[in-house]
Parts: C-alpha cells; structure tokens; sequence
C-alpha cells in the first residue's frame, strides 16, 4: 500500500499521461511517473486488495479524512470487496475528477438513502474503468517500447524491461482467478447487488479477461516463450474450453457471446 498511501493519481489520469494527453509531456516527466506507479503496473488487478481488519483499522485511525466519507467508502468497500484504504482513495479519486456537485451538495447525497445508493453504483462504474484503465497502460506500453518513431520509446522500454521479470506469471494468475471467481451476491455485497449489477458485474469479469490475455499475447510477440509456459497455456485453456467453460456460464446471455468469443 505504500505506493497507493502517497499518490492519489488515479489509472485513468497516469493512462492519459502516459498517452500524452496531459499537461505532463516532458520525456522525464514520463518517466517519473512511470517510475511512481511501477509496482501498480506490475501487480495489474493484483495491486487492488480484498478488504482487511488491518485496512479497515487505518481508515477509522486516519483524522485527515471527514467520518462521513470514511463511513461512505466501508460502503464501497462491501459493496466491491475491496480494501477499506483504497476504497476510500477510489472515492477520493472519484471526487476529484468525475463529482459535479459541491461539497454541501455532497453532505446532502451521503444523508439521503437513495442518493447514496445511486452514488454507490457510479462508485462500481468508476472502479471498473479503473482496473480497465490500469490494463490498458501496460497494454500501452509493451505497443510501443520498440517502436524507434515513439516519442516515449526510451520511458516504455525501460518500464517494460523492469515490469519483464514476471509480469506474465502475474497476469496469468489474474486472468485464471477471473475465470473462477464465484459471482457476488447480495449475501455477500449486500442488497445493492441485484440480478442487474451481478450481469454488470460478469461483463466486466469478461472484459478484464480479454484485455489480460491481449497483454500476454503481445508480450509474446517480442519475448520468447519457453515450451513450459506453452504447455502450461495449453492446457489451461483446453481445459476451460477457450473461454466457453467459464464458472458463470450462467449469466452468459446473447449480449456477452462476443466477448467470449474474443477470449476464445
């Protein structure tokens, strides 16, 4: 959490850096944001945690944040399963670049039970752009580190060679975790989680899916695969038949057949 305690940079702002779109363009601003968020891009959905006693514990210790969005974000953090510390910097985030209102106007949202649950789904919308966001950065990154008319060719390739170690164990991990993760449920998230959020939910689970094994794709194109890690993506996906045997096959409605066909 170190990295997450002392930068508030959402994926989406360090993704719109990274594509030069924002008032950061300098080579060695690049860089250093590259440098910053190191650990976020090498975790991938990783870097974001299940909630904690501990987490939970260094939110309600924490006198820099008004007990109102403290009681908010343990909110967030049942209705997501995640950590209580960055379901708070999500919210902090959130605030920052996509609430339109004012800060009266927000005490009045956070009191009013229906406009907080309304808040809670945009919350959900913005969390799963997130961990898209974050994907797409290292997707970013591994399009163009070789690319000699890039004008952050040096930043990436440097980034990527330090991110090479294991960053497809990693992802490989993440996207097998995915595909068995067991649907929430209002048991589980709480009544917010209808029939509707759980389908959103799901769509979601095939998206980051698809995006993962896109980075591990192109991570092959420019670095070798060994014939155990071939063996290895064999098998796994044989066994979940490319994409079709998914744990939730389920929810699987007509809507989502190609997304299911892109993983497959």
């Amino acid at each position: 959490m170190a990295e997450s305690e002392m930068s508030f940079r959402s994926c989406r702002e360090l993704w719109t850096i990274l594509l030069g779109r924002s008032a950061l363009r300098e080579p060695a601003q690049i860089e250093g944001e590259l440098d910053r968020h190191w650990d976020r891009l090498h975790q991938g959905l990783g870097y974001y945690k299940p909630p904690s006693s501990s987490s939970a514990g260094k939110v309600k210790d924490n006198k820099d944040v008004a007990q109102p969005l403290k009681d908010f974000g343990f909110r967030i953090s049942k209705l997501l399963n995640l950590d209580e510390q960055q379901s708070v910097q999500l919210l902090q985030c959130y605030l920052q670049e996509d609430y339109r209102g004012t800060r009266d106007s927000l005490k009045v949202v956070l009191k009013d039970e229906r406009q907080s649950q309304a808040l809670l789904l945009k919350m959900a919308d913005y969390y799963y752009e997130e961990r898209m966001c974050l994907l797409r950065c290292v997707l970013l990154l591994l399009t163009y580190f070789q690319d000699e008319r890039h004008p952050y060719r040096t930043e990436y390739s440097n980034c990527v060679n330090k991110l090479e170690k294991d960053l497809v164990s990693n992802y490989q991990s993440q996207f097998e975790n995915l595909f068995k993760a067991e649907a929430p449920t209002w048991e589980t998230h709480g009544n917010l989680m209808t029939e509707r959020q759980v389908s959103r939910w799901f769509m979601q689970c095939l998206r980051e899916q698809s995006l993962l094994l896109e980075i591990i794709f192109l991570y092959y194109a420019y670095f070798e695969m060994s014939p155990a890690d071939l063996l290895s993506f064999t098998k796994m996906f044989k066994g979940q038949g490319f994409g079709l045997r998914q744990t939730n096959r389920h929810l699987v409605d007509k809507s989502l057949d190609a997304l299911v066909d892109r993983i497959g």
